[in-house]
């Protein structure tokens, strides 16, 4: 079974990303936006969003 989660982390995406790979076996970033212009949250060139893929494994009794 494949699940998609979205967690928000308000400027803090790439500090969130690295934790959650790093304690998740076979995890990995996939890539990252970058804001490509100045925008009301946003200012150019700033990380917007980084996805991350990881897997965990579940087993009921």
């Amino acid at each position: 079974m494949e699940l998609t989660t979205c967690l928000w982390f308000d400027g803090r995406a790439r500090e969130a990303a690295n934790f959650y790979t790093s304690i998740f076996p076979d995890s990995s970033i996939e890539d990252n936006w970058i804001a490509p212009t100045d925008t009301p949250g946003n200012v150019k060139g700033e990380e917007i969003v980084v996805n991350f893929k990881s897997s965990v494994a579940h087993s009921s009794v």
